[in-house]
């Protein structure tokens, strides 16, 4: 009898978080551990306050979206297009962004911590208060990029007035 209950149950859940992954993108989203086609097209959406933990967004068109205060740690984020979106105050840390387009977007007080951010582009991206610690930069383009109050891959605190480097 315990048996067929517990059975029950992990089914239950289990539908449960199957079932998040077919949900339509909107705010507060749940996409946790969702693994979706390449090229997916998310351009233009709201997708604040979602929780998307461990998704695999990989190649996919974010463009001029919301993700304000959306949690995006450990996500795949593999040459993936946030360009010209609204990041304020998302958790992205231990994410893979390996080649991901952060062109003009609001990356205000976004936590990368430990993300891989290798050749990723930040031009004109606003990074304030931003945390980088431990992230790893490697080929990453921060030209015209407000790093002003960031804190830097060392630990550092950037200064205000930092634009493309952290002083």
């Amino acid at each position: 009898m315990r048996f067929l209950v517990l059975s029950i149950f992990i089914s239950f859940f289990a539908t449960q978080v199957y079932s998040a992954c077919d949900e339509q993108p909107n705010n507060e989203v749940d996409w946790t551990n969702c693994n979706f086609v390449e090229n997916l097209d998310l351009s233009g959406v709201g997708l604040a306050k979602s929780e998307m933990s461990g998704v695999n967004l990989s190649l996919a068109n974010i463009e001029k979206s919301q993700l304000n205060n959306s949690n995006l740690a450990f996500g795949n984020f593999i040459f993936t297009n946030f360009s010209n979106s609204n990041l304020f105050s998302v958790n992205m840390q231990y994410a893979n962004c390996n080649n991901a387009n952060f062109d003009n977007s609001n990356l205000a007080k976004v936590n990368f911590e430990g993300a891989n951010l290798f050749t990723s582009s930040f031009k004109g991206a606003n990074l304030f208060e931003a945390n980088l610690l431990g992230a790893n930069i490697s080929g990453a383009i921060f030209e015209e990029a407000n790093l002003s109050g960031a804190i830097w891959v060392d630990g550092k605190k950037c200064a205000l007035g930092s634009i493309g480097t952290c002083n």
